[in-house]
């Protein structure tokens, strides 16, 4: 592209679209993260050539030729620097710019994109917004499986960090895509669904300038994950929470509503699933000890501490303490239900003697009949199951302590 000697007045470099607009000539988009600017400047018949820049230096701001350079100086010729303000002091120089590509560097960190999660208003935004952190590249997802793929695809490229922006389901997805390489790849979370149950619960923000900036300045910590399993289903590592029973039939019924109703959802879920409420006559075994039984409701297993936006179902809960939160509603007269279901929604409930909890690293459950289950609100089969902590075994940042 040739530039004619008045376009350094005025040029300026904008990212609307991925375009670059100098003195009146457009740059088009490339696939290239990182380019060579060269620039050429005739001076008595002799070029100078220009380095390597960052685009992201070029997004919001002017740049300048400052000066020539004699040939064979070091560095950028003529230099180039951003700035707001634009320079006239080459204005007799004429010349051309031109982008090259450059060899792409391993990105540092995939970013697995849900454009559809629930508090995304401006999709194309965001997605640019992210491009442009360094180091970064972004995969979209368009249907279930694509995030525990673009994950797992993260892992056998060797890539060191893993971030999930989307809601619970992301969330869930990215961390199946992750098994086998808990230990060599860390997780990142960019909560932008309308539950976000598990992010809330450790302090990860759901504002998302606070969230790119603790990706940043955040501290890696081990966390447990459990491990779900159920015969005819894959193995499920749960990260926050699964329910079964009547807690996982609201669930899946919540899940339908969310995307008009957020948080009120598992309300209106739990409202029409209450003709539907069924006892289950349980086996439960605790570790290795001896099976106990007990007609139940509902039953949950929470490595977090709340589900469904903000029920605190095990607000003792500990994410590096190598169990998880058994919580089990038995069967009871409705009245009596009528009396223990705020408490819960409250998480008032933890002293409630009618409630049976349980600290377990190891959990057998069977019921007549199956009881359907699932894992971080996702469907996951029905009873029996085995549900075992794997302590502190997934890297994943969080504020520092």
């Amino acid at each position: 592209m040739t530039i004619p000697s008045s376009a350094f007045d005025t040029h300026r470099y904008v990212d609307s679209y991925g375009l670059a607009i100098v003195g009146g000539g457009v740059i088009p988009p490339r696939a290239h993260r990182f380019q060579r600017i060269r620039v050429e400047i005739g001076e008595a018949g002799r070029t100078h050539h220009g380095g390597c820049l960052h685009r992201s230096l070029f997004a919001h701001h002017d740049i300048e030729v400052r000066r020539p350079v004699k040939v064979g100086s070091a560095g950028i010729a003529p230099s180039l620097q951003h700035r707001r303000t634009a320079s006239t002091r080459a204005a007799s120089m004429a010349g051309r710019i031109t982008w090259e590509p450059m060899p792409e560097l391993p990105p540092r960190q995939r970013i697995v994109l849900n454009r559809a999660a629930g508090s995304v208003e401006d999709a194309g935004a965001l997605e640019r917004r992210l491009r442009l952190l360094p180091g970064t590249e972004v995969v979209q997802t368009h249907a279930a499986g694509d995030a525990a793929r673009a994950a797992r695809d993260a892992c056998a490229a060797g890539i060191p960090r893993v971030v999930a922006a989307g809601g619970d389901g992301t969330l869930h997805e990215v961390v199946q895509g992750l098994a086998g390489a808990f230990d060599r790849v860390q997780l990142g979370l960019l909560p932008l669904g309308t539950g976000n149950d598990f992010a809330r619960f450790v302090g990860i923000p759901t504002d998302l300038d606070e969230a790119l900036h603790l990706l940043q300045r955040g501290e890696e910590r081990c966390v447990d994950v459990v491990r779900l399993d159920v015969a005819g289903e894959p193995t499920r590592w749960i990260l926050n929470a699964s329910s079964a029973g009547f807690s996982a039939i609201v669930s899946e019924r919540a899940d339908t509503k969310k995307d008009g109703w957020g948080a009120l959802a598992y309300s209106l879920g739990a409202m029409h699933a209450l003709p539907d409420l069924q006892a289950y006559r349980l086996r439960v075994q605790v570790d290795d000890g001896a099976f106990e039984e007990l007609d139940a409701w509902s039953l949950v297993v929470a490595n977090g501490g709340s589900i469904a936006g903000g029920i605190p179902v095990a607000p003792d809960a500990r994410v590096d303490d190598g169990c998880a939160e058994l919580l089990v509603v038995p069967q009871m007269p409705m009245t009596a239900l009528a009396v223990v279901l705020p408490k819960i929604l409250l998480g008032q409930h933890t002293e409630d003697a009618s409630l049976w909890r349980r600290a377990v690293r190891r959990l057998r459950v069977e019921s007549d009949p199956p009881m359907p289950l699932n894992a971080d609100g996702e469907p996951a089969g029905t009873t029996p199951a085995v549900y075992e902590v794997a302590p502190r075994s997934l890297r994943i940042v969080m504020p520092r302590s």
